[in-house]
Parts: structure tokens; sequence; C-alpha cells
């Protein structure tokens, strides 16, 4: 196996104040601590709203497994002074602090950037949120949908005139991404300067980000009309399943007309060329559907990757957790979690395949004895009946 560098523990030592819930804040943590960094979530009495996404009462979530694996969890009211204070204190001892709310709710608290930093220069703070911290949209609420809506993406992700709304959180894990990227710029940065600061991470800036080309694309002549880059590629049904078809140079249009019995669409004039093709391209995939239809997926997958054609077999990620490529490169581990099926976690990518272990995620309070107790905050449970459910 290809020796790697090994990342795993390039974070350790530093210290993450996780106040954010849901998916794009909770992802930053957790590609940090995937990278060795100590982080410590911060959860409302009642839980991060992420813990209920697609769960059952009292199992844990695949949403919250998923970006929440090797947390810690405390619990503290931010509704009270007194889990403020704590919640505080917390931050004292971190190098990273990041926070979800909408512009203005960490002044309220007393936990944004302002307040955690007096006397703190060093101090790294992640603000995510749906459009920023300035500009006349910074306080709409927002979630990944509106986002994609705002930014176009339902167009650019469709090839008919039929918008297509992306189902998961792509812009909500594209923000996790982001935002975990600027955290390590700027524990570089701070590490020559000894300075740390405010990062704004908005979804809205991620999904135009991640669109760049789209948009430049729509700025052209045919406006933002959904279009292929290359005709003919795509989804194709065979006659047991799916595959899909990904050639993009020009010899691969003709390769592909080859293998599937349709050579004498090369002398089709609204196939002769490129820009034909794109302009007929409904015609043509309607072609290449009828063709490719007639036969099980196994053979097309063998003949048309004998005639070096990219393509692949639709999997249900049941089957891709499966393959055996999968397995051999430790891509995915299971994680038990008594009393329901187990969860898969996936390798950070970067990490070498032998730094990979999967850890769960924690159940609610699960370390919240431990981290105050860390923090010399141990008299505050002391006082544990006078706090009730601000501090559990």
């Amino acid at each position: 196996m290809t020796t790697m560098m090994g990342l795993a523990g390039t974070l350790a030592g530093i210290r993450v104040l996780d106040l954010s819930q849901g998916i794009a804040g909770p992802h930053c943590g957790c590609l940090l601590g995937d990278l060795g960094a100590d982080v410590v979530k911060v959860e409302p009495p009642e839980g991060d709203w992420g813990r209920r996404l697609g769960a059952a009462p009292g199992e844990v979530g695949p949403t919250f497994h998923s970006f929440n694996r090797g947390k810690r969890s405390v619990v503290l009211d931010l509704r009270q002074e007194s889990g403020r204070e704590t919640a505080r204190a917390l931050a004292a001892r971190a190098e990273v602090v990041i926070e979800s709310n909408r512009p203005g709710v960490a002044r309220r608290l007393g936990l944004d950037h302002a307040t955690l930093s007096a006397g703190r220069p060093g101090l790294i703070y992640v603000a995510v949120s749906g459009f920023g911290q300035d500009g006349p949209y910074a306080e709409r609420p927002a979630t990944d949908s509106i986002v994609q809506a705002f930014t176009g993406l339902p167009h650019g992700a469709s090839t008919t005139a039929e918008p297509l709304r992306i189902r998961f959180g792509i812009v909500d894990v594209g923000a996790g991404v982001y935002a975990s990227q600027a955290v390590l710029a700027a524990l570089l940065l701070r590490a020559r300067t000894g300075q740390g600061g405010l990062l704004d991470i908005n979804l809205a800036h991620v999904s135009a980000a991640m669109q760049a080309y789209k948009l430049a694309e729509a700025a052209g002549p045919a406006g933002s009309e959904p279009r292929e880059l290359v005709a003919g590629i795509g989804t194709y049904a065979t006659a047991d399943g799916h595959v899909v078809v990904a050639g993009v140079q020009e010899r691969h249009f003709g390769i592909l007309l080859d293998v599937i019995g349709c050579a004498d669409l090369r002398s089709d004039p609204r196939f002769a060329e490129p820009g034909a093709r794109l302009a007929n391209q409904a015609a043509l995939r309607g072609l290449i559907a009828e063709a490719i239809r007639l036969r099980p997926t196994a053979q097309w997958v063998a003949a048309m990757g004998a005639a070096g054609l990219p393509c692949q077999e639709l999997l249900t990620y049941g089957r891709f957790r499966a393959d055996p490529h999968v397995r051999a490169v430790n891509l995915v581990q299971d994680v038990a979690y008594a009393g329901q099926w187990p969860l898969p976690s996936v390798r950070c990518p970067g990490l070498a395949p032998t730094e990979f272990t999967a850890h769960r995620a924690p159940a609610l309070g699960e370390h919240t004895r431990e981290i105050l107790a860390e923090a010399g905050l141990g008299h505050v449970l002391d006082c544990q009946a006078q706090h009730q459910e601000v501090i559990r």
C-alpha cells in the first residue's frame, strides 16, 4: 500500500469550543477533530437540534453521528446567565470557537468575538451563518435549501428546464469544509503573528464559490439555460440498472457510438461536431438511451471500460459501502451504538487508511463533569441543585 503522510495528530493540543448546531458548524468542528483537535460541543438541555434529524426517540441519528463523532459533549443552558458564564470560561481555554447563530444573537449572549477575544488577541472565532455578518440579508433566516435557491443552484444542478434541489445538505457540508480550511490558515497566521480574528463563513458565499464555473458559464450568450458541458454524457437506464457515462474528450464520443452500435450517427449533421451535439442533445440522448437499455449493466461496463470510455455502474449506498475497493482502502468503518444499528463513518480525506479509527458521537452531556473539572469549574457542579437545567 502507498505510504502516506501522517496527519491524524496535526492539531493535537488545540482546543475547539463548538457552540454550533445542525450541520455546517458541527462539520467544521468534526474535521478539526479528525486532525487531532480536542473538540468540546456545547449543547442546550434539549440537545443540538441535529440530534433529532432522521432519528427515532432514543436513537443517535445519522446526521448527528456524521458531524459530531469524536467530540465531547457538555450541556449548558445559554438562556441563563450562569450557563453563559460557564461557556465564557470554557471559551477562555479554547484556541478556536465555532458558532452558528444568526448575526447579533452571539452578541446578545455575550459570546461574540469582541467579548471572547478581549485580552485574547490570538482567539480564532468562526461565525457560520446564512448570509454573513454584514449586508442587507445578514439577519435573514436561512437553511441549505434557502441558500440553494438564492444562489441558483437548482438550475445549475438540472439538465432540464425543471430546477433540481440537491436533497442532501451540500451547501452545509461545503461550509464545514471551507470553515475548517479557514481555521487551518488562521492557525498558521497566528503562529507567525500571534493574532487570531473573526472568520465569517456564510452559506451564500460557499454556494457561490462551489458554483463559480456555473456562474461564469451563465454569463455567456446562452445565459443560465441548463445544459451539459459535453453532449451525451450522463446516466442511462440499462436492462437491469443504470450506468453513468462520463467521457469528456472529443474522442470519447466516437468511442461511445462504436461501443453501443450507433457508429452511423457520426455522419448525422446534428451530431457531427460538439456545438451541434449540444444544440441537439435531447435527440442524441434519446438515441443513446434506446441502445443502452437493451443490455445489462455489467456488459456495458465491461465493453466501455475495454474501449477506454470512463463509465461506472450506479451503485446504492449499501453496495458502495460493501465494495471491495472501499474496504481495501479503509474508507468506511461502522460504529456501534447500544440498542440500534451500526452507523458508518467515512475517513477524512487526507488521512491515511492506517490512521483511521472511527469514533462515536457523544451522548447528550456525556462529558459535562469531566470538562468542567478540567476547566477548574468543579465548584459549579457542587451547586447543581441551584442550577437545575442550567448545567448537567
